[in-house]
This record gives C-alpha cells, structure tokens and sequence, in this order.
C-alpha cells in the first residue's frame, strides 16, 4: 500500500539528545523522521481499528510476537514529496563549490534549487580521513558539505547513471521552519507547575512538503489520520497512486556505489554488517565485494520507546540517510549486486523492516580524482 502523510500543524520528532530534568532542557527537532517513528504510527492505525485485538496481545503478553499481525507489517520505501516532487536525502558524495556557495544562493534563490557537484576517490597520501578506506573523496576545489540537501527523482536518475554535470540539489531548510514552544511540567495531583521543569522544544513546520511511504503487510483504511511523533501530533494520510521509480543502473566493469535512502544501524558503526572491518571486504550471496572509499556522514542516534515492556529503548548510532559507499566486485556478478541492494533495505533485521537502511545502487566507472597541484 502507498500512502502520503501531511501534517496539518507543527510536528516534533526527537533527535537523539538527552532531554532530562537538570541536564538539559532544550530539545531539538529532526525532520523527516525515523522510519521508527513511521512504523510505529502505521501499527497504531492497524491497532486503531481493533482495540480489542491490541487489548488480548498486551494482556497475553503476546505483542510483536508471532501472534501479533501486526507485526508483519514491512516498510518498502520512504521519500518526500516537496511540491509535488518527489525527492530523497541527497547522497553526502556531493557538495558546494565555496566559492560559488553563497552567491548561488541568493542567484536561485526562487527556484530554491542549487548547483552541486560530486567527489571522487583519490590516493593523495597528504589527506587523512578518519575512515580507513583505501581512497579518499576529493574534489580540486575549496568544497562546502550539504547539510540538509535533497534530490528530486530527475535529479536521482541523473546520479544513478554518472550524469553529475548538471545536478541541483534543494536544501529542507527552504522548506521546513523551526518554531520554538515553551513549556513547563504540570504536578498531576495539584494542577499546579513544577519547579525547575520550564523546557523549550523546536517544532517543525513543513511547507508544501508530505511523506511518500510504501508497506505491506498490513491493512489500514485508505484515509484517516495519524498520530505521528513528540505530542501525538495528528497527520493526514491518504491511499495514493503515485509511483516512486528508481531506475535501474547499468553498471560498467566492477565498479558501483551503495547509497542509502534512509539511515542504517550496522554493529560495526560505519560499515555495512556483510563487510569485515579488517580487510573492508565480504560477500552479497556468492558475489565478493570490497569497500574502497565512503561518505557517511555523522552518526544519528537512534532511540525510542518501548511499548511492550514500558521502557526507553537502547540508544544506537546510525550511519545517516545520503551515506554512499564506493565499491568494487572481486568475484561474482554485478546482477547479484543490483539484485540485493537497489531499492530494498541493506538490513536483514527487524530494523531493515522498519524501513532502516533502505538503499540504490547507482553507477560508478572506477573514475579518481586527480588533485592539481
């Protein structure tokens, strides 16, 4: 089923900061949410509509369990939409020429859309990274990172097929406003606020911009509204009929890149869990792949809460969406590659069906920069 969610008022999705009494008391937004945050309101809409099935699973101690079938439910893709296109996080192998930064800004300022241009491995051996890949990304030229860029789906086909000459990038930020909310703690018992509990949160506000989510597994009505992140703040979703396409790329010789479209939880941190951290190679079925270079991006933190046993869950860092990996196949067949990774979670795990990890494979022609001097 595919449907498109809009928030009707301010949202809040918590990033990963403490937010407690006497350490802090300011909490940031992120936004778009966690694929986390996604699923757990499509099991809400399910439950919505069966009370008492979700009384019976939390009283048989029987939620998330092979009984719950709820728990079928798979997260097959999540993109935005920003005025009717369709866009995902732009991969972190692209940046801004400084120089042309902040003039191309207020040059394009109306069609919110900027020049980027894309990196490419080198060995220069005066560069450190604190990844140890065999290459580093560079470019001949002073570069600025994207922070909050994203593509259209023109623009991703482009970067699928290595047509990076003329790729713009839109930043969320020309979209989405933060608005400050101060609050204070209410005692339950007096109806009177707490001392030392005043805190601030910033919301966001989404301007012409709805989530474009696919799943299956479960049944929900076509419309309806959502509870969906900090608040329970409500959203609007619809049944739609629009497609998100990810064309396939023709991969030239052994060359390729593995870019994700939302963030992933790998035990080894920045590395993909198929990959040995020591010799950064490992195998997709009978296909032997090695990882030459990487944009990853800092770490997110990933949390949330646990219904079932009434508990915040363990706090983990995540690669962020837009990380890409520059690969090449030492045995085996590029089908293969294609075949596990474009358009379907690098994540065989209960998070990979939550909608984490979700990735493409694009084009790369084994092409390195070649720094002047």
């Amino acid at each position: 089923m595919l449907i498109r969610i809009k928030a009707i008022d301010t949202v809040f999705f918590r990033d990963g900061k403490p937010f407690n009494m006497g350490s802090e008391n300011v909490a940031d937004g992120i936004f778009p949410p966690l694929p986390s945050a996604i699923y757990g309101a499509l099991r809400s809409a399910y439950f919505g509509q069966r009370p008492e099935l979700l009384h019976d699973l939390i009283k048989d101690g029987s939620l998330n369990s092979v009984e719950d079938p709820s728990a079928n439910l798979k997260i097959n893709g999540i993109v935005l939409v920003i005025k009717n296109t369709l866009c995902i996080p732009a991969p972190l192998d692209l940046v801004f020429e400084k120089e042309k930064s902040i003039n191309l800004r207020k040059k394009e300022k109306r069609n919110k859309s900027y020049q980027a241009v894309c990196l490419k491995p080198t060995t220069n051996d005066s560069m450190k990274s604190s990844v140890p890949t065999e290459y580093i990304l560079s470019y001949n030229k002073m570069i600025q990172s994207i922070a909050d860029g994203f593509i259209s789906d023109m623009n991703l086909s482009n970067y699928i097929n290595e047509d990076c000459e003329q790729l713009k990038v839109s930043l969320l930020s020309d979209y989405v406003s933060s608005e400050a909310r101060i609050g204070i703690a209410r005692d339950y018992d007096t109806r009177s606020a707490k001392e030392s509990m005043l805190y601030l949160i910033n919301m966001n506000r989404t301007n012409d911009v709805s989530l474009l989510v696919d799943f299956e597994g479960i049944d929900i009505p076509e419309k309806g509204i959502l509870k969906l992140g900090g608040e329970g703040k409500a959203t609007v979703y619809k049944k739609t009929s629009d497609k998100f396409y990810l064309e396939q790329p023709e991969i030239d010789g052994d060359y390729f890149k593995i870019c994700l479209i939302t963030p992933a939880v790998f035990e080894n941190g920045w590395l993909p869990d198929f990959i040995d951290k020591i010799n950064l190679t490992g195998y997709i079925g009978n296909t032997k792949v090695k990882v030459l270079s990487a944009a990853t991006g800092k770490p997110l933190a990933v949390g949330g809460y646990d219904q079932n046993l009434n508990q915040p869950k363990p706090m983990k860092r995540a690669v962020p969406a837009g990380s890409v990996y520059y690969m090449k196949i030492e045995e085996g067949t590029k089908e293969e590659v294609i075949k596990c990774f474009h358009n379907r979670s690098i994540m065989e795990n209960k998070l990979g069906k939550e909608g984490f990890g979700l990735s493409y494979i694009a084009k790369w022609g084994g092409d390195f920069e070649e720094l002047k001097e």
